[in-house]
C-alpha cells in the first residue's frame, strides 16, 4: 500500500516535502492534514549530516521549532549539516558553528551528539520522551499545536 501511495502522490520527494495536489483521494488529503503534526512531533537525529539542510530542517534540540536562524550570506555558502562537521571524524567544527551562528544557537548546536561511526541521519519521533510514536503522543502534539496557534492569532 504504501508503494502505491509513494508511486501516486510524491514520486520525486519525500511525503515531508510532496504537496497534495487538487486530484488526490479524500483519504489522501486526511493524511497530507495531520502532516503538519507528524513535521511538528518529529525531528532528525545527526548521523553524517548528508541528509539534513541546515536552514529548512528541524534538527537543533532546545529551538521552540527545532530550526536555526540562517543569516542570506551563510545560506548560499552553507547547505547541508555535514558543512558544520570537522572532516571524516564526525565532530562539529566549532569555529564554522561560531562564524555562521548568534552564541546561543552555536551553543545549542555544538551541545548536541552525533552519532558515531559511518551512521545515516535519521527522522525520528520527538513527540515524546521515549522517542516512539504513538497516537496518543500525536494528540498531545496536535493539542500543543493548535493551541499555540490559536494563542499566536488572538
Amino acid at each position: 500500500m504504501a508503494r502505491v501511495q509513494k508511486g501516486k502522490y510524491y514520486t520525486s520527494q519525500s511525503f515531508l516535502k510532496a504537496n497534495v495536489s487538487s486530484k488526490s483521494s479524500f483519504t489522501w488529503k486526511g493524511i497530507e492534514a495531520a502532516k503538519e503534526v507528524l513535521i511538528r512531533g518529529s525531528s532528525w537525529r545527526i548521523g553524517d549530516g548528508r541528509n539534513v539542510l541546515i536552514a529548512d530542517d528541524m534538527w537543533v534540540v532546545g529551538t521552540s521549532n527545532g530550526k536555526v536562524c540562517v543569516n542570506p550570506i551563510v545560506r548560499k555558502v552553507l547547505e547541508r549539516v555535514c558543512e558544520l562537521m570537522q572532516g571524516p571524524w564526525h565532530v562539529w567544527n566549532a569555529n564554522i558553528i561560531k562564524e555562521c551562528f548568534s552564541k546561543a544557537q552555536g551553543d545549542l548546536i555544538l551541545a548536541m551528539p552525533i552519532c558515531d561511526g559511518d551512521v545515516v541521519d535519521q527522522f525520528i519521533w520527538s513527540g515524546n520522551s521515549k522517542g516512539v510514536y504513538s497516537v496518543k503522543s500525536e494528540y498531545y502534539v496536535a493539542h500543543d499545536y493548535l493551541f499555540n496557534s490559536a494563542s499566536n492569532e488572538g
